[in-house]
């Protein structure tokens, strides 16, 4: 490209899942009415880099078909954890994902650092009955702060990471609060103490500095 350092990139790749063997167990599962998942993933970018500073930015494009979804025909109170009404697998739609993803590194100074990255993304279901709905547990917007300091055999960071929020049912009616952690961390290694132990390496790391409440994830 005419500026140094720029580079294009694309990329796509198509995955298959194998259907799993509580599928495969089950006694009243039609298996020929079940294919295994399928994804399709393509992705489009910049990527630049100098002596200081890396960047990157991309857009990607992923659609998951034939999702496996256990129907059951019986009346159920609560959550069926174990499976246990009477029922069966099917493939019923999926979830097609859009979304940026951009990340940047900058050295301040031979010791100094920062990194940053944002996210954002949306996740839909393609079900017939769910259509249009964002899927349960992901973010439209996340993103991530963190610094860095490295002297010798000593280095130190601190991280911030900022999710936003997500939906806990696929009707999008409950929604999880977003959050924001931070993480610290001290690292020093040692070396030369004899012929016995030659390097000794300390890592002292406080996750959740300011003690936040959140929901990590929503199953």
């Amino acid at each position: 490209l005419p500026v140094d350092g720029l580079e294009v990139f694309a990329g796509f790749a198509q995955n298959f899942a194998a259907i799993k063997d509580a599928v495969l167990e089950r006694d009243d599962s039609d298996l020929s009415l079940v294919k295994p998942e399928t994804a399709d993933n393509f992705d489009l970018g910049l990527r630049y880099s100098t002596k200081d500073l890396s960047a990157n930015l991309t857009y990607y494009v992923t659609k998951y078909d034939d999702r496996i979804t256990f129907i059951s025909n019986e009346t159920v109170d609560g959550i069926d954890y174990f499976e246990s009404a009477a029922g069966g697998y099917i493939n019923e739609g999926g979830i097609e994902s859009v979304g940026l993803e951009a990340s940047l590194t900058y050295q301040l100074s031979e010791e100094f650092s920062v990194y940053a990255s944002y996210t954002n993304n949306n996740s839909e279901y393609t079900d017939v009955a769910l259509l249009g709905n964002s899927v349960v547990g992901a973010a439209e917007q996340m993103g991530v702060v963190s610094f860095d300091w490295v002297r010798g055999n000593h280095s130190a960071g601190l991280s911030t990471k900022y999710v936003g929020e997500r939906w806990m049912n696929q009707e999008n009616t409950n929604a999880v609060e977003a959050y924001t952690v931070s993480d610290i961390y001290f690292s020093t290694h040692i070396d030369d103490l004899g012929s016995s132990v030659e390097s000794i390496e300390i890592n002292f790391t406080i996750n959740n500095l300011f003690d936040e409440s959140y929901l990590g994830t929503v199953a």
